[in-house]
């Protein structure tokens, strides 16, 4: 079975090789079915939204079963966010540490029993025959250290 995975990111890419390693699918990247070049645009308001879209866009491009996938950070004492807009959180071109020091300044003055967050992932799965996505949701909490 081929399973497009809908990134641009090479590791995240080995990764889910090696999550399927041993089994009888044939892991493809946008580049193998010529689709290195589509950007799907994150236009979703949850990250569920989100892995849909991308999964759906590349599936009915390729024609290929397509797995897509969009996580965050999620912080309590600023009402969810970065959330959706992690990747952008800093704004464009922002490095992680760039994030990071804006999340920091953003909780300078918030005690640590309100340093609450959560980093969630949504993986999608579209087949483009059925038309109908497979969704996926992880939870992980934690807190934001100084």
């Amino acid at each position: 079975m081929d399973l497009l995975i809908a990134t641009q990111n090479k590791g995240k890419l080995r990764e889910y090789r090696a999550i399927v390693a041993g089994l009888n699918i044939n892991v493809l990247s946008l580049d193998d079915v010529g689709l290195g070049k589509l950007d799907v645009e994150e236009t979703g308001d949850t990250f569920k939204a989100n892995a849909e879209l991308k999964a759906a866009a590349y599936a009915q491009a390729s024609g290929k079963l397509s797995l897509a996938d969009d996580s965050g950070l999620c912080v309590d004492a600023l009402d969810g966010a970065p959330g959706v807009y992690s990747a952008r959180y800093a704004g464009e071109g922002a490095s992680d540490a760039d994030r990071r020091a804006k999340l920091l300044a953003a909780l300078k003055d918030t005690p640590d029993e309100q340093r609450t967050a959560y980093f969630i992932c949504a993986i999608a799965v579209f087949n483009p025959q059925k038309q109908i996505p497979y969704v996926s949701l992880g939870k992980f909490n934690g807190k934001i250290a100084h």
